[in-house]
């Protein structure tokens, strides 16, 4: 997975023209943001440095080259999240999803895992619709590696399957890391806006799925992914 800076940066321009039109902010109103979490504050850092190596900016660039060296050698030390981004500015493009499936396969089993303990109804939504979460690092990839994406995953269902149950086994491996903010859903959701409102009334943050109920969350997040890459007959 070592690329040149000269490779990224052609790569990262190509890849990341819809990157603020795919996953723009939701615009302003009237409650109050909350302060960002650690995740937050690394994805804008890694915003920042690919809108500014998108304008051939040296510092950025070598941002960004520094992101990737540091994601290779601690691939999950970020959030699911974080990953698919560098996965769909950077990877899904360079090497194609044959290549990309199992890895983003495995971002989103942990992910998704997450997402089902700890965020709310409303948070799960926004992660879903907002974040077009499965679908992430493929959109962020281009439309041209995006449509080498799904013609892939129509014309070839059995590698799908066999990279997609690969993906899944090697997830297994981290569901108990301890190396990310496994809580990093809590930072989206309706109930967040309204507690840093001052909303005392409506501020009802949503408690974590008892522990009791992990497993059938895994089991959860598993079949949700796995189905939505794997056509059933």
């Amino acid at each position: 997975m070592k690329t040149s800076t000269c490779l990224r940066l052609v790569i990262l321009l190509a890849a990341t023209v819809n990157w603020h039109c795919a996953f723009a902010d939701t615009p302003p109103n009237s409650l109050k943001a909350p302060p960002l979490q650690d995740w937050q504050v690394r994805r804008a850092d890694l915003d920042h440095a690919i809108i500014g190596a998108r304008k051939n900016d040296p510092e950025s660039l070598k941002r960004f080259d520094q992101i990737l060296t540091e994601m290779e050698k601690h691939p999950h030390d970020r959030t699911p999240l974080e990953v698919l981004d560098v996965i769909g500015t950077y990877y899904m493009p360079n090497e194609g999803i044959e290549k990309s499936l199992t890895i983003t396969v495995t971002q989103l089993v942990l992910g998704w895992y997450d997402v089902l303990r700890f965020a709310s109804p409303s948070g799960r939504a926004e992660v879903i619709d907002n974040e077009q979460f499965f679908l992430r690092a493929m959109v962020l990839s281009g439309d041209d590696a995006k449509n080498k994406s799904f013609k892939f995953l129509n014309d070839h269902p059995d590698q799908v399957a066999q990279l997609v149950a690969k993906g899944v086994t090697y997830a297994e491996q981290f569901r108990d890391a301890p190396s990310y903010d496994r809580q990093w859903p809590t930072a989206y959701g309706l109930e967040r806006m309204l507690c840093a409102s001052g909303d005392a009334e409506k501020c009802k943050a949503r408690p974590s799925l008892p522990k009791d109920q992990w497993d059938a969350a895994w089991a959860e997040a598993k079949k949700t992914v796995t189905d939505y890459f794997v056509t059933k007959n």
